[in-house]
Order: C-alpha cells, then sequence, then structure tokens
C-alpha cells in the first residue's frame, strides 16, 4: 500500500490553500516541486491537521486494518508518519507530532507492525534521485524524519549499503518482531465454533451479537441490556422521522448494540488472538498498576481475583487482563460497580489494552467465571510488578 495522501475531506481545505497562495509549484531542471506553507492561514493551521486526520482513519479502516481483520500482511510505503513529516514542514512545527492530533496519527499505526525508517545524507539522495536536486525542503524534511524516528522509537537503517543488505536487515527487523505467533482460538474443539472464530471478522460478528451476555452474571446482564435500551431510545429520538418507525427503531437499536460493543464489551480481547494487540512487559504492569489502583478506590468492590495467563505465571505479549469484580451486597453497589466497569472498559478501548472483566454477584459464582482456587486474590496491595521475571507475585 502507498497511503502518504489519502485525500478526500481535507480536499476543499487544499483548494482554498492553493487559491489563496498557501501551496503553489516550482518548475526547476524539467521538474515540477510542491511547496505547502499552510503555516500563514490560522484556518488551515486549526482545521487541516484535523481532516486530515479523518481522511487518515478511513484509509486505515479500508487498505489496512480490513486486510488484516482478513488475515493478510500488508507491506505499506508511507502513513501517518510521513503525513506528520509533511505537516510539520507546511506548518513549520518541529514538535507537532508530540501535540494533538499528531499523537492521534501515531495511534493508527497498528500495534503488531514493524515500522522502518531508510535514512540517506541529503546529498547522497540529491545524487541518487535526479528529480529531487533542486527540492528546496528536502533538508528539513529529511530532519524532521529523522526527529520523528528517535521520538517515537523507530529503528532507522541507512540505505548506503548495498541492497541486499538493507534488505538483511529489513527481514531481520521484521523476523524477530512476529517470531511469537499468537495462540489464537487454538483450544476450541466445536466445529461451529472454530468457523465463528476462523477470522477477525466473524470472531467480531459474534461477539457484537452477544457481547458476553450469556457469560455475565444476573446484574451486569441487567445494566448491559438496559444500557442497550436506553440508548436505543436515544438513537430513535435524535433520527426522528426520517424513517419509517419500524426501520427507525431496527436502526437505532443496530447503532446501539454497536455502541454498547465500543464502550462495554471486549474488543481487543477479541482481536489480541489473532496477533492484532501485543505490548510490553512494562506498558502492561503500568496498565494493570493503575487499574488496581481505580479499583481500590471503588467502594463498591469487595474483592478483585486475577485469572488467567497472568496467575499461572505465563504471561506474554500477547496476553489480556483477566480479572473478576465481586461486588458488595445491595442494588446500589451493583450498579456502581457495573458502572465501574463500564468506565474501565472504556479506558481499554482507547488505550487499546485487552481487559477481560465482569462484575461477579456473589463468590459462588466466582468458579463459573473462570476463577479457580489455584488462582490469586488481589486484595490491592500483594500485585508487585517485576519487569524482570516478568510476572505478578
Amino acid at each position: 500500500m502507498w497511503l502518504r495522501y489519502p485525500f478526500f475531506f481535507s480536499v476543499p481545505l487544499l483548494a482554498y490553500a492553493r487559491w489563496r497562495g498557501y501551496s503553489w509549484h516550482e518548475a526547476c531542471g524539467g521538474v515540477r516541486h510542491g511547496y505547502w506553507a499552510f503555516g500563514q492561514s490560522y484556518l488551515l493551521r486549526a482545521l487541516l491537521p484535523w481532516t486530515l486526520l479523518v481522511d487518515a482513519v478511513l484509509a486505515a479502516l479500508r487498505r489496512i486494518y480490513l486486510p488484516l481483520w482478513l488475515g493478510c500482511v500488508v507491506v505499506c510505503e508511507r502513513f501517518v508518519l510521513d503525513m506528520l513529516v509533511d505537516l510539520a514542514v507546511a506548518f513549520d512545527e518541529r514538535d507537532l507530532y508530540a501535540g494533538l492530533p499528531g499523537r492521534f496519527y501515531r495511534r493508527l499505526i497498528p500495534r503488531r507492525s514493524t515500522v522502518v525508517c531508510l535514512d540517506l545524507d541529503v546529498p547522497a539522495i540529491r545524487a541518487r534521485r535526479p528529480d529531487l536536486q533542486f527540492d528546496r525542503c528536502l533538508p528539513v524534511r529529511v530532519e524532521a524524519f529523522r526527529r520523528l524516528a528517535s521520538a517515537c522509537d523507530v529503528p532507522t537503517i541507512s540505505t548506503a549499503p548495498p541492497v541486499e543488505q538493507v534488505q538483511a536487515q529489513i527481514e531481520r527487523l521484521a523476523g524477530a518482531f512476529s517470531s511469537v505467533e499468537p495462540a489464537g482460538y487454538a483450544h476450541v474443539r466445536s466445529p461451529l465454533l472454530r468457523t465463528l472464530v476462523s477470522s477477525p471478522l466473524l470472531a467480531l460478528a459474534a461477539h457484537w451479537a452477544l457481547q458476553s451476555l450469556l457469560y455475565m452474571d444476573r446484574t451486569e446482564r441487567c445494566m448491559k441490556l438496559a444500557l442497550d435500551l436506553a440508548l436505543a431510545v436515544l438513537f430513535r429520538l435524535l433520527l426522528g422521522g426520517t424513517l419509517p418507525a419500524a426501520a427507525a427503531w431496527m436502526v437505532a437499536l443496530v447503532i446501539a448494540h454497536t455502541v454498547n460493543l465500543l464502550l462495554n464489551a471486549h474488543l481487543w480481547g477479541v482481536l489480541k488472538h489473532y496477533g492484532l494487540v501485543r505490548h510490553t512487559w512494562e506498558t502492561y504492569t503500568r496498565y494493570v498498576d493503575a487499574f488496581l489502583g481505580r479499583a481500590e478506590r471503588e467502594p463498591a468492590i469487595d474483592s478483585l481475583w486475577i485469572c488467567g495467563s497472568l496467575s499461572r505465571d505465563a504471561w506474554s505479549p500477547a496476553s489480556d487482563l483477566d480479572v473478576r469484580l465481586l461486588r458488595c451486597p445491595g442494588m446500589a453497589n451493583g450498579v456502581r460497580a457495573c458502572w465501574f466497569l463500564l468506565r474501565e472498559r472504556t479506558r481499554a478501548l482507547w488505550c487499546r489494552f485487552p481487559l477481560d472483566a465482569y462484575v461477579v454477584d456473589s463468590r459462588e459464582g466466582l468458579s463459573a467465571r473462570g476463577v479457580s482456587p489455584a488462582d490469586r486474590v488481589a486484595g490491592f496491595d500483594s500485585w508487585h510488578g517485576t519487569a524482570a521475571e516478568g510476572k505478578a507475585t
């Protein structure tokens, strides 16, 4: 894929820039070079980075994430890092990537990716590329790439050696990153279930339909259905008379169920089975520490149980966090605990963290939801992240 300029919603702003003289072409040596000077326009400075971000999201969903979910391997020359460099040069903002919306651009890169920056000195680039001999922005652009690669910890490979050596370095980087394959749903034995989880899209469709309702305890199931109903009523009111009544209710229910999936379900917990979510031990323990700190401050939670790979000392970069929240008695505590978990699932969606958490009504329901006697209870002060050991104690 080549995704440097996925212009769509940005086209009117670019037309405005050409009309006002903020973008132009210069012909040198028979080659036309385009230049942007958007920093002179408040309108472009305020809107263009955000509209280009929307264009980047649409292009990423269609040309990167959809092929990944279908099981393809995507090799992308140019993408959001190149867009950030173009904007940094156009607005003369060296650290544009560090603020908003620069950080949102970087989040579009899939977690399980190998990113490489190919580097070369400016004179050598001009010698290899006659079309860049008279590009006045080339030195600034090269420096912007180097700053961005350094800030984002992107490995840089010099292209001065022969092509075969450069290729070997890229292959080593990609091979080291993908040497650990995700376990997926290999444990599933039912032919029907294996068909449903054979691809990420089918697994997401099944998860969208059920959203773990059959696995939840009574209080959480009722809260989730109530949220579905409340959102459906809201979206039905927003649709007004644009559709016939039956169709409007159907559309409102689909939208509500989808919003409930995003904010109150385990989206990344599903995708992690396909290698689409990976993290380091440091980022994993940092998230767990913050999660336990917030849970400790919630009075509706009686205790928190950690199960799954973390309790078995079998953590891997594809591990999720399996926790069960035993709530305090009473309806008010049940509502508070479910509201707390909804916020945590929304936070996990934003952080792209695979959180697999449920609210349990009583101790009798713990065993039915994956907690065994061998699992550890997290009394909020028994968790200690040890990067060297890579396990919880």
